[in-house]
């Protein structure tokens, strides 16, 4: 399995961890939310108020844990992608640089220089 198949299951159960925490944590909140209104409702608070103050309450709820499940769903799609990336540009660093088509290895100007000073020399 190659390493980004690895690293897009891993992401797979990250998202998946992160939802059901993100799940509870919502849940919790919500009952936190409810116990209030549902001992005012119990001290008289109309029960027509009580519902949609719950309501407004869950929406908004809904909409911000969304919002960060979405961030992280576009965070660790991310992730693999670089990752994706990283390994294509390791890929292309390792490979063999391509061959000369003429006869034997270039000589650089500069050492054809050092070899003249040599020459001069002796």
């Amino acid at each position: 399995m190659s390493k980004t198949k690895r690293i897009s299951r891993f992401r797979d159960f990250a998202q998946s961890a992160f939802k059901n925490g993100m799940d509870a944590v919502s849940n919790v909140h919500q009952t936190m939310v409810e116990v209030p209104v549902d001992i005012a409702r119990e001290f008289g608070y109309p029960e027509e108020k009580a519902s949609a103050l719950k309501a407004s309450h869950r929406r908004i709820l809904d909409r911000v844990y969304g919002s960060v499940c979405s961030s992280f769903d576009e965070f660790s799609d991310l992730a693999v992608k670089q990752a994706g990336e990283l390994r294509d540009l390791i890929e292309d660093q390792s490979s063999p640089p391509p061959t000369n088509s003429g006869a034997g290895p270039k000589k650089s100007a500069e050492g054809k220089k050092s070899k003249r000073k040599k020459k001069g020399k002796h």
